[in-house]
């Protein structure tokens, strides 16, 4: 088999690793709980306007994610894998306009090995298993860059790409909101600044593009505002958008530079050729690939200037750096004046880098789940950990030999592999470090349909669905203590310090009735080797001590 055919295979196998064994974990907190919860409250209530979680508005983010997990609950029943379905088509589509950019910049070589970077990387296959919102606005956000490509490589079907774009925008707006007109428009001014073609604002169909984007935004915020009047939306445009962006949400201290290394670790193992792609892309002078290095500058820049930092801020650049790493190393040996012997003396040091970093990942993860079992009843890691390890010394082995061609398959193997075990062996083992379920069971069994259950900080809010009814949170001592005094019997979930603290603050009666390990994802690096994973407890107050 030659390398092309290695690739599409390995393309087909991670696609198809999208749809399997989906309902075989439970929700992952934060993120993935909201998205299964609220769309369910609708398709109960019939309400499709005014999204709601734990028994409260929820107007932070637009609908249309929630319309869309809605849909699939009604095409196949309420379940945690319906919604990880509608995550992964959302995958798929980001994969798809991955590969028409790749193949309209370069060559249909360069999309199938740009879809693959995306589809491969661990990273990618975690969120599209959990990341609802970032997936969706990520992929239409791609539909939109797709088309301003094909825009400029077929100018004689402008209008038709043009209206791709308006429309994948409008749904990106309605996704996550006015970002995905700011940085685009950014992007696009930037870009005709740089190519010294900003007369060509007037071939874009502006007019007729806002048009095609309040078509699709509007109705729901029309309806909102029947509703509620102002409050929603300027809440969100004002508060969940330019207040994220001015004051820190959280406790953060992160510097303009905590981008760079989320640049490197997204698409790990494929990244770290990422400085020598936008160096060989920089020398090429291409119009198109200029494109993609402003609209990796556009977010990376923007978002690190802001107070408020998530690395998912920047996954929408996924697409673009794909796509210019597979344009460097699927390109070795044609005569091409860019690639000069610095562009591949750096290329030739992420080679090496890469698979010194994968030696380094498997013998950690060997380490800590294997003789070390510093993360205990987890030995079907050490499996993921071994093909990690052998893909580094392949890959350190035939870089020694000094032909890229070979090393993209070992890295596209084992980046593929390591994605499979972890889905077939790992996941449903993980599910001993995730205590909502199991203490949701434990609740339904001995807390009566009117007992509080609260909780205390740590917000794990999950629970909301597993439990069918609201939880109810507290963040300060003085509320909690009000709380547990005035009531007869109820159960608090809370860390073990935090239980402490309620115990000397309160006459109350307390005792634990649970405890469980939270995920390793929320541990410390001084936790692990200290053989001490935090813990959540469920405690019950007063009557609920028996």
């Amino acid at each position: 088999m030659n390398r092309q055919n290695a690739l599409r295979a390995l393309l087909v196998a991670s696609v198809i690793l999208l749809f399997v064994d989906l309902g075989g974990s439970s929700i992952w907190d934060a993120n993935e709980a909201y998205y299964v919860e609220t769309p369910r409250q609708m398709v109960l209530t019939g309400d499709f306007v005014s999204p709601s979680f734990n028994g409260q508005p929820r107007f932070n983010k637009p609908v249309l994610s929630y319309w869309v997990v809605a849909g699939f609950y009604k095409a196949l029943g309420v379940s945690v894998t319906s919604e990880r379905i509608a995550i992964a088509f959302g995958t798929l589509m980001l994969i798809g306009a991955t590969y028409v950019i790749g193949r309209t910049i370069a060559r249909r070589e360069t999309g199938v090995l740009a879809a693959l970077i995306v589809a491969s990387a661990p990273r990618v296959m975690m969120w599209s298993r959990r990341i609802f919102i970032d997936i969706y606005f990520t992929s239409f956000l791609a539909v939109a860059l797709m088309a301003l490509v094909l825009v400029r490589a077929h100018p004689e079907h402008r209008r038709r790409y043009l209206v791709l774009m308006y429309v994948a925008l409008g749904l990106a707006m309605l996704t996550k909101g006015p970002v995905a007109l700011v940085l685009p428009g950014l992007v696009l001014v930037v870009f005709l600044l740089w190519t010294r073609s900003l007369g060509d604002l007037r071939m874009i169909m502006l007019p007729a593009g806002l048009l095609i984007v309040a078509a699709i935004v509007a109705p729901w915020y029309i309806l909102d505002y029947q509703r509620h009047g102002w409050t929603h939306i300027y809440e969100f445009f004002v508060g969940e958008n330019v207040g994220r962006y001015t004051e820190t949400v959280g406790l953060q201290h992160r510097g303009p530079l905590f981008y760079i290394p989320v640049l490197l670790t997204d698409l790990f193992p494929w990244s770290l050729f990422l400085p020598a792609a936008l160096w060989a892309a920089w020398r090429a002078r291409n119009p198109q690939t200029r494109l993609l290095i402003v609209w990796i500058a556009a977010f990376v820049g923007v978002f690190s200037l802001s107070s408020t930092k998530q690395d998912l801020y920047i996954f929408p650049i996924v697409p673009a750096v794909a796509v210019l790493i597979a344009d460097l190393i699927g390109g070795e040996g044609e005569s091409r004046a860019w690639l000069t012997p610095r562009v591949w003396q750096l290329a030739r040091a992420g080679k090496w880098l890469t698979g010194v970093l994968m030696l380094i990942a498997g013998g950690f993860v060997f380490w800590i789940t294997g003789p070390a079992q510093l993360i205990p009843n987890l030995p079907q890691a050490a499996i993921v950990a071994a093909v990690l390890f052998v893909g580094g010394a392949v890959s350190l082995a035939v870089a020694w030999r000094g032909r890229m061609a070979p090393v993209t398959v070992a890295l596209g193997v084992t980046a593929v592999m390591a994605n499979w075990l972890l889905v077939l062996l790992v996941m449903r083992p993980f599910e001993q470090f995730k205590p909502v379920p199991p203490m949701s069971d434990w609740l339904r069994a001995h807390a009566a349909a009117t007992t509080v259950v609260a909780h205390y900080k740590d917000v794990l809010p999950s629970m909301t669905y597993y439990l069918g009814r609201p939880i109810t949170p507290v963040f300060d001592l003085k509320t909690m203590t009000a709380l547990v005094d005035q009531q007869p019997a109820m159960y608090v979930l809370l860390q073990p310090n935090e239980f402490a603290e309620l115990r000397a603050a309160t006459a109350a009666r307390l005792c634990v009735v649970d405890r469980r390990t939270l995920p390793v994802f929320d541990a410390k690096l001084s936790e692990i080797l200290g053989r001490k994973l935090p813990q959540i407890w469920l405690a019950g107050v007063n009557g609920a001590c028996q």
